[in-house]
């Protein structure tokens, strides 16, 4: 899985569900600033799911700061073959959240 695709897709989705252009998606903003709701976040939870074979906790919409950040713990847990933590990995700072994202797992 490269991330581009994994960027992509959680880009496009999450503009579909917006109604926007997959551009407008930064993934820098906060991601509480898309005002997604429980249904949008377990919608795309289940997709994540389907599409990746990953298991997401919609709450994961809810604890990352940023959708970098939900990325790059995303990536992780494809890589180990394992669920998305979101326990460990919310931080409030979105940049304390996307530089911890940036450190390899040991």
């Amino acid at each position: 899985m490269l991330r581009r695709d994994l960027h992509a897709w959680i880009c496009n989705r999450l503009a579909s569900l917006l109604a926007t252009d997959p551009e407008e998606i930064d993934l820098d903003t906060p991601i509480q600033d898309y005002d997604l709701d429980s249904v949008d976040a377990i919608l795309m939870a289940g997709d994540l799911e389907e599409t990746f074979a990953l298991e997401v906790d919609p709450a994961a919409f809810l604890r990352f700061p940023t959708l970098r950040s939900m990325i790059a713990a995303l990536e992780r847990a494809l890589a180990a073959g394992s669920a998305l933590d979101i326990g460990e990995e919310f931080v409030a700072d979105p940049a304390a959240a996307d530089e911890a994202a940036q450190k390899p797992r040991k």
